[in-house]
């Protein structure tokens, strides 16, 4: 008798090749909750550059040493650090045409006085050309302020000049000679004291700035410009102070001596919170000046005092301040 078998196949049905396809596009096509979040985060980002996202705005600008924001109306328009110094460029220009003004009217000012002195100048000029030219003599020397006296001086030393020898003549000519170097010496000299005074003006305004610029320093200006309502009220104050010390130690002093000493009168009862001494202030603890000893030649060695406002500005134009 044939045997049956009734034991049950439990064994899994092997899938063909389209089953598996379809069973993996089903798994693709259901994407889990973390996947769906990271792709909107993905999404929200895209476009945006690590710049962007840590772009952190300022605001504030700066034009000769003056701090100014930017206006609320035009922070919107700034998104990213390009926009940003655009806008900061743009301001700063702005701002600097309030200082560039004044010195440009200035300029055209000096512009026009200059064109009307030298108009002036070359009209004169050809006025003396005119009586060259018509032999107008009297007119000639009346334009230029020439009394006749001088001119009939002249006259006469020329006409005995015709009848001098010839090593008399020679002997005459080289005094004229040696005036005329003279002239052209003290004129080279005149140019040389006029260049180095300008110099030692320009090493001395330097001298103030770098001191005026130190942080300390700075504050103390800046009130006292703000107080007095004016940019430049301390340099002003600080000319006439350091006028008052060279007279008080009867020297030259630096800027660093000026600077102390004008604080210091500024501050009867000692030196002015928030600016510490950058020198020795006290006059009186400046070494005294040891008077040379000079010849006599008619007149004093010591500076003559100021007695007008025009004498303090004059003295300060030497001392750069």
């Amino acid at each position: 008798m044939e045997e049956i078998n009734t034991t049950e196949d439990t064994s899994t049905p092997e899938a063909s090749g389209l089953e598996v396809g379809n069973a993996a596009q089903t798994q693709v096509a259901e994407p889990s909750a973390a996947n769906i979040v990271d792709a909107a985060v993905k999404a929200s980002t895209d476009g945006k550059t690590p710049e962007a996202e840590q772009y952190q705005p300022n605001f504030k600008f700066k034009v000769h040493d003056k701090e100014f924001e930017i206006d609320e109306w035009m922070r919107g328009v700034i998104t990213n650090k390009e926009m940003e110094q655009k806008a900061r460029e743009l301001y700063e220009k702005a701002y600097g045409l309030d200082v560039i003004k004044p010195k440009l009217q200035k300029t055209r000012e000096e512009k026009e006085a200059l064109q009307s002195e030298y108009g002036t100048v070359q009209e004169g000029l050809n006025e003396l050309r005119r009586h060259v030219k018509n032999r107008d003599f009297d007119e000639f020397f009346k334009s230029v302020n020439i009394p006749k006296e001088w001119v009939y001086e002249w006259a006469v030393k020329q006409a005995k000049y015709q009848t001098l020898p010839q090593d008399e003549k020679q002997r005459y000519d080289q005094e004229v000679e040696l005036r005329r170097r003279n002239a052209e010496l003290e004129k080279g000299t005149e140019t040389y004291e006029t260049k180095y005074r300008e110099l030692a003006a320009q090493q001395k305004r330097m001298e103030v700035d770098s001191v005026l610029s130190r942080p300390q320093i700075t504050e103390v200006v800046r009130e006292f410009d703000s107080r007095a309502g004016r940019e430049g009220a301390f340099r002003e104050y600080l000319a006439i102070q350091a006028v008052t010390l060279e007279q008080v130690t009867g020297r030259p002093v630096s800027a660093e001596e000026a600077v102390n000493f004008a604080l210091m009168v500024r501050s009867p009862g000692g030196q002015p919170a928030g600016a510490p001494a950058v020198g020795n202030a006290n006059p009186n603890n400046v070494a005294k000046p040891i008077i040379p000893n000079i010849k006599s030649r008619g007149g004093s060695p010591v500076r003559k005092a100021p007695t007008s406002i025009d004498d303090l500005r004059a003295r300060a134009r030497e001392m750069g301040v």
